[in-house]
């Protein structure tokens, strides 16, 4: 959920210079419901925009009105009153969980000289089959093969 701030639908959060918070952006159908759900170690906020008589929040300046754009401004604003002063206090990553490095193209594990690779997160296990489904990198100097048939 780091991402999502880092290069997601929440990166106007990184208005905050904060490394340790964490979020999810939501709308649902119609754009009846925009919401902002973020977090550190020590704070949980969400923020909810919508009305009680399911009416579509409609479109604004020239774009619908998604959680990114009505409620993740809220949640900025009271996060940096909220955090002011404290120290980052990020999340610790629990037991049986990992890092790795994935193509945006295949969704497959990538090498750390990618530029475009994404860090994700998964479970020891999920992460093993995954690189068990990856071609066997090239050597240096290795050209394409080509089928001649």
């Amino acid at each position: 959920m780091q991402s999502v701030i880092r290069s997601g639908t929440g990166t106007a959060a990184l208005v905050l210079k904060r490394t340790d918070l964490s979020g999810k952006t939501g709308t649902t159908n119609d754009y009846r419901d925009g919401w902002f759900g973020g977090f550190n170690a020590g704070l949980v906020t969400t923020v909810w925009m919508g009305f009680d008589n399911y009416t579509s929040l409609g479109h604004a300046d020239g774009h619908p009105e998604f959680g990114a754009y009505v409620a993740l401004p809220i949640w900025i604003n009271y996060m940096h009153t909220a955090l002011a002063g404290k120290p980052e206090n990020g999340v610790a990553m629990p037991p049986g969980i990992v890092t790795g490095l994935i193509d945006r193209q295949t969704g497959l594990p990538a090498s750390p000289a990618d530029p475009l690779a994404i860090r994700e997160i998964f479970r020891v296990e999920d992460w093993e089959k995954l690189k068990a489904q990856s071609p066997p990198p090239k050597k240096p100097g290795q050209k394409k093969s080509y089928d001649v048939f």
